[in-house]
Formats: C-alpha cells, sequence, structure tokens
C-alpha cells in the first residue's frame, strides 16, 4: 500500500511539473497514467478536464469533467465548467439542471457569484 501511495505521489509531481512548465501533452500523458492507479479520483479528472481544454479538446475536457463530478458533485469549478460548455454547445435542457446544483452548492458560501452563475441567471 505504502509502495503504491509512494508511486500515486511520483505521477502526480511529474504530472504537475509539466503542467506548470506548459507541457500538456506530456502532463495528460502523466495524468492519464496516474488515472490507471485512482480512476475514481475527483482531482485528477478535473485537471485532465482543465488541461484537455487548455489544448483546444473541449469533447475530451467533457469526458474528464463529467467523470470528476458524478465522483464530486459539489465541485464548484467543474459545474461551473459543465454549465458552460451546455451553453456553448446549445443543450439547454442541461443548462437548468446546472444551474439548479450550481445554485444549491453556492447557498452555503456568502457572496458568491461567479461569472458563469450571473450567465446562466440571465440565460434562464
Amino acid at each position: 500500500m505504502a509502495q503504491s501511495l509512494c508511486g500515486c505521489k511520483v505521477l502526480y509531481q511529474l504530472a504537475d511539473v509539466n503542467d506548470q512548465l506548459g507541457e500538456r501533452q506530456k502532463a495528460i500523458e502523466w495524468f492519464i497514467q496516474l488515472l490507471s492507479v485512482v480512476p475514481t479520483d475527483a482531482g485528477v479528472l478535473r485537471r485532465l478536464g482543465h488541461l484537455c481544454d487548455a489544448d483546444g479538446d473541449p469533447g475530451q475536457a467533457f469526458h474528464y469533467y463529467t467523470d470528476s463530478h458524478r465522483y464530486d458533485p459539489n465541485n464548484i469549478a467543474v459545474i461551473e465548467w459543465l454549465g458552460k460548455y451546455y451553453i456553448e454547445s446549445q443543450l439547454a435542457e442541461k443548462v437548468g439542471v446546472t444551474l439548479n446544483r450550481l445554485m444549491h452548492r453556492t447557498v452555503g458560501l456568502t457572496g458568491y457569484m461567479g461569472p458563469l452563475t450571473l450567465t446562466l441567471l440571465l440565460v434562464r
């Protein structure tokens, strides 16, 4: 178990360093390797979604963000990204569901009103 945890930390560090250096493809490769060890890690899935989006692959980003949301439905950044994706993809029925989730998640956050929240309020 300790060896597996150590291996995960090494893979994460390699992915993170490559991301910080702007080596997106290498970072993606390392995160995918890490995902093979921890396939339900919402944070790794979110990072992969972010990297794929930054790399110009919104379809793959959607895949990773959706999986991340499945394992951590309370992550506001993921919910906002999905809402933005649904708006840009003109999936109106999904926008309402995403707005509902976002509003329920932000109720406890005093004064939080992200840019997507405002956009979703205007769209609805």
